[in-house]
């Protein structure tokens, strides 16, 4: 029987994607499938419940907005999984068990405490992976590198290591930056500086007094986000953690508008569960947008101002005399391009999926030293 989720998953199977791009396909929450060439990659899968079922706080406190774009059983194609933190929408154990054993050959990365949870699950040893701060990493020949992230402070230990993950990815000549769950802290400017990020997914649901109370951990809110895209030189940056559950999630209007004011340049795309965003990366980073026609093929359209689009004007003792310049054109009637479609990205196009609701996740209280992750958020 072909289910929405089967059919995904035979649409990013059967997509060629060539040097040079990547294919990038949204779950909600921070939840991403990439594909480059033959490698396919999931990052921060959350494709259950857990959180409203789990008991942290009674139950329809946190639903899900919409439904997951696939059951963790359809997932048959993961090569690597990457985990950027133990909270159950980030490493769910009802997620990776059933994953793990639809794609029998997928390596899953993630902190110690990750590690823990899907141990716990029944999850084998051997295919997980507790990754070395800072220190460049390969796995299925898929390059990567993880660094610290902070929520809300960088918190390690001697044994288990970094609590928090941010994963900087090489796929296809293209560099991913996925922060997880994070605030902006001491020496993350600097690392992702030296990253030449082409896109970067970060965390917009901000944070506040009400939701701390509810025992929610907040992140980057939309203008820190921003910042952190334009300081890094980000070609795009992809918005997460923001549509998944209603008593997480921040107005798109705040950063739309925080970026028309500071950074108009600034390309970023809100990607929406089981939609596609194709990025295709440009000679000096310069990205191309693949347009697609009335007639449905498809053309690439370089960037105004860019190398591919920039006409020489030939010397000027083999230009012939002067010519009587002709009249203006008259005005176009032509409807001019919508003000949001530099969303769309640094070279992207679309194949939009369903339009759902738009709220984001809780990340649970954590409770502070060693050993495994807490199963219920303190001061409740």
């Amino acid at each position: 029987m072909s289910t929405p989720g089967r059919k995904l998953i035979a649409r990013i199977d059967e997509l060629a994607v060539p040097p040079g791009m990547l294919a990038i396909w949204g779950l909600g929450q921070s939840g991403f499938i990439l594909k480059g060439g033959r490698t396919v990659a999931y990052l921060d899968p959350y494709l259950t419940d857990s959180v409203d079922e789990a008991g942290y706080a009674p139950k329809g406190t946190f639903p899900r907005q919409f439904p997951p774009p696939l059951a963790p059983d359809e997932a048959t194609n993961a090569q690597v999984v990457f985990c950027s933190h133990e909270h159950v929408d980030h490493t769910d154990p009802r997620t990776l068990k059933p994953l793990s054993q639809a794609s029998p050959r997928a390596i899953i990365v993630g902190s110690s405490w990750s590690r823990d949870m899907l141990l716990e699950a029944g999850v084998a040893e051997g295919r997980i992976r507790v990754p070395k701060l800072d220190a460049p990493s390969a796995v299925s020949c898929l390059p990567f590198s993880a660094g610290p992230s902070a929520h809300y402070g960088p918190e390690s230990d001697p044994e288990r290591g970094h609590r928090w993950l941010g994963y900087v990815i090489e796929l296809n000549g293209v560099t991913l930056y996925h922060s997880g769950d994070t605030i902006l802290h001491d020496g993350l400017v600097d690392r992702l500086k030296g990253a030449s990020v082409d896109i970067a997914c970060l965390p917009v649901n901000g944070r506040d007094f009400w939701r701390e109370h509810r025992g929610i951990i907040g992140n980057l809110d939309a203008r820190e986000a921003a910042e952190l895209a334009a300081t890094i030189g980000a070609d795009v940056l992809i918005p997460m953690h923001n549509d998944m559950f209603a008593l997480n999630h921040a107005s798109p209007a705040v950063l739309a508008d925080f970026l028309d004011r500071h950074y108009p340049r600034q390309r970023y795309h809100w990607l929406q569960p089981g939609e596609l965003y194709l990025y295709v990366k440009g000679p000096r980073r310069q990205g191309r947008r693949l347009v697609t026609n009335s007639s449905g093929s498809r053309r690439a359209a370089g960037r105004r101002g860019s190398a591919s689009s920039a006409r020489k004007p030939p010397p000027r003792e083999s230009r012939g005399p002067a010519r009587t310049p002709r009249p203006a054109p008259a005005a176009s009637s032509a409807r001019p391009s919508r003000r949001g479609s530099r969303s769309a990205g640094a070279g992207a196009a679309r194949a939009r999926g369903p339009r759902p609701g738009s709220p984001s996740s809780p990340a649970l209280r954590p409770s502070p030293g060693r050993g495994r992750a807490p199963r219920s958020p303190p001061g409740r």
